[in-house]
């Protein structure tokens, strides 16, 4: 008999030290309690260490009739605590001070049952329970069985949810290098595109310096040549203030403290297609045709944000499109406002504005959709930095939107925008005043070592009737009369 137990004993270890999870360990060992024991039913319980609830996770045996069934709760029962027989609990369904966990047992006509916590190291991580039709048919021997077993199983939930711990620890610290070494790469982005703002800030402020003094000469230009002038001032902004924001992309800065103005959707739309037409139009490889629409609702609603900044972002995306469809496609710009539901069932003003910029290229499925918002992800190989989309998804948090890569119906992706009409955001009108003040004459000298800005601000200056000289570096000698500017 002794060697029967043991046996039995063996067994039972053997299998459930090789189990990782609490789950598999609770099946294996009331499974084979039921086999080795034997037993007519057993249940394997879990205790929830927030609540003190014991839940049921398994049952086994060829019972019929289950006491208590598989996701149950209860709280801490007589069953559990050593009866009068060594551990036993001999069972009437009507003697005796029975709680409900106990009279279930004896209701489904298990008169004999053993109650054994499992608790290894000072914690009690749940319970067995094993149970007999036949009253008095469990005895000493199989209390003895029964404390073996529960060790063994509380030693194997103990090693399982070290694993598990083990498990959770790798991750999050798979998961802090990932966003440690990210924050260095952006850092070292940052670091680099402080260097050279400076460099490209000097290098395109004689293009929107001699675009402006240019435009402001309406009789020499036709109406063509004023739109290609406009749009290269245009270009020329919008590149000086997107290497400002690369340098600052790796701090993950919120809106705080920048002020907004209503913003044209659709001309921010019509702008972009200009833009970008060389790149759709003239340089799409084989000669591929690529063909671009728009599709707005009639009326659109001004957003609070940036002018450049979502010029900036509708740009990477038509580029973006452009490099998925070699062989050529479309692409729609639609827009329309999502209105809030009241509770009535209508209508209400619209909350967001939402643009759709959809396109017939081979697409993407969900990982990598949503690994392409990540800094240096790209699916372009060397023809790809990784930095386009992530500048979106900086652009829309700064306005309080969003941005969303979505599979086509047909074929190809979109990519969703919505801004918020109401944000937190500072929205401020530009103010125009039509009152002129003259100041006195002043001589004016240019300090700058850059021989093209000290000749773009000397011809700016000169246009407006002002006496200007230049000097390549800090001027040898003062004059009262004059006024110095330094630049750079």
């Amino acid at each position: 008999m002794r060697l029967a137990r043991i046996t039995t004993l063996n067994a039972i270890t053997t299998a459930v030290v090789e189990m990782h999870d609490v789950q598999s360990i609770m099946e294996t060992a009331t499974s084979r309690l039921a086999e080795l024991l034997p037993a007519d039913h057993v249940v394997g319980l879990i205790l929830e260490p927030t609540s003190g609830d014991f839940t049921v996770v398994t049952t086994s045996g060829e019972h019929s009739l289950e006491p208590i069934p598989v996701g149950s709760k209860a709280f801490d029962s007589q069953i559990l605590t050593p009866g009068s027989d060594e551990g036993v609990h001999n069972l009437s369904e009507t003697g005796g001070h029975l709680d409900d966990f106990t009279y279930r047992f004896a209701a489904a006509g298990l008169y004999s049952v053993i109650g054994h916590n499992l608790a290894a190291n000072g914690e009690t991580y749940g319970a067995i329970i094993v149970a007999r039709h036949e009253h008095a048919s469990l005895g000493s021997a199989e209390v003895e069985l029964m404390t073996a077993v529960g060790a063994a199983v509380a030693q194997a939930i103990y090693g399982a949810r070290l694993v598990d711990d083990l498990r959770v620890m790798t991750v999050e610290l798979v998961e802090t290098q990932q966003r440690a070494m990210r924050q260095d790469r952006l850092r070292a982005l940052g670091q680099m595109t402080s260097g050279i703002t400076h460099d490209t800030n000097n290098a395109l402020s004689p293009v929107v310096g001699f675009s402006d003094m240019l435009l402001q000469n309406r009789s020499n230009i036709d109406d063509h040549s004023r739109k290609l002038l406009q749009l290269i001032r245009l270009a020329a902004l919008d590149i000086s203030r997107i290497v400002e924001r690369m340098r600052l992309i790796y701090s993950d800065r919120e809106a705080d403290g920048i002020t907004f103005e209503p913003v044209d959707i659709r001309q921010m739309v019509r702008e972009t297609i200009e833009l970008t037409r060389p790149k759709w139009r003239d340089e799409s490889p084989d000669g591929a045709e690529i063909r671009v629409s728009t599709d707005f609702a009639r009326v659109l609603p001004q957003v609070p944000g940036s002018d450049t900044e979502i010029r900036e972002a509708l740009t990477n995306l038509v580029l973006n499109a452009v490099d998925a469809m070699p062989d050529g496609g479309r692409i729609v710009f639609t827009g329309y406002t999502e209105p809030e539901q009241s509770g009535n069932g209508g209508t209400v003003d619209p909350e967001t504005v939402v643009v759709e910029i959809s396109n017939e290229g081979s697409g993407m499925n969900s990982d990598t959709a949503q690994g392409a918002l990540e800094p240096f992800f790209t699916t372009k190989g060397n023809r790809g930095t990784g930095l386009g989309l992530p500048m979106v998804q900086q652009v829309m948090k700064r306005h309080s939107g969003t941005i969303s890569i979505l599979p086509s119906k047909e074929k190809g992706t979109i990519a969703r925008l919505v801004f918020p009409l109401a944000t937190s955001i500072t929205v401020s009108k530009p103010k125009i005043s039509s009152e002129r003040t003259d100041s006195p004459k002043l001589k004016i000298l240019v300090v700058d070592d850059e021989p093209m800005l000290r000749m773009v601000v000397q011809e700016m200056l000169t246009s407006e009737g002002r006496a200007v000289e230049v000097a390549p570096g800090d001027p040898e000698a003062s004059m009262s009369d004059t006024t110095t500017i330094q630049i750079g």
